[in-house]
């Protein structure tokens, strides 16, 4: 074929860029650099050029600190950049949870959270907020309800979740009450073992 025969011709020593040009001037047309590069792969050709980096020569960047792109592309300071969310703003984050900006540059806080913490205070280690109801849009402060991680985990895996915000309430008691007899348990086991071991 004519367009491979010049290919094979005109390879050795030249760069891809310059054969794509040379190509579409020889034969009038239009085709891509990456349908020449692929041509030229699938039928074993290569240009002979290394364009590895060698080792001793200094980077093309030397000197410079960071990216450094074009001045003309380059973000000037002061510039406001087209994604900018002003604090206050409002975002759904990709769990489905509401989050709240509420410091510069991109400090986010959920805002179930905060709508818990302006009534009752910082959220004590250890502990989360949950919706009541499983509504992640119902910010209402009664259908924000305060757990132990602890307790969560064992509501999770009892289903004492629900969409009734008072079983839900109910069930955080239920968690709490299993949380206590395993920890009486844990405890009565301990002074058993201990008796055991003295007799």
């Amino acid at each position: 074929m004519e367009q491979i025969q010049f290919l094979k011709d005109n390879i050795h020593g030249k760069s891809y860029a310059y054969i794509h040009t040379l190509f579409n001037q020889y034969f009038n047309v239009s085709i891509k650099k990456f349908q020449i590069i692929g041509t030229l792969k699938r039928h074993g050709l290569q240009n002979g050029i290394n364009s590895q980096f060698k080792v001793g020569l200094p980077p093309h960047n030397k000197g410079l600190k960071g990216f450094n792109a074009g001045n003309s592309t380059r973000f000037k300071a002061g510039n406001i950049p087209t994604n900018h969310r002003s604090i206050g703003s409002e975002k759904i984050d990709v769990y489905g949870y509401l989050r709240v900006k509420i410091a510069e540059p991109k400090t986010w806080k959920l805002k179930h959270v905060l709508v818990w913490e302006q009534e009752n205070g910082r959220i004590p280690k250890g502990y989360v907020v949950i919706f009541a109801d499983g509504n992640k849009n119902n910010f209402i402060a009664d259908n924000l309800l305060l757990v132990s991680r602890r307790e969560l985990m064992v509501m999770n895996s009892r289903n004492l979740i629900t969409p009734d915000k008072e079983l839900t309430k109910a069930g955080r008691t239920v968690a709490g009450i299993r949380l206590k007899i395993t920890e009486l348990r844990t405890v009565s086991d301990g002074i058993e073992n201990k008796r055991e071991g003295k007799e």
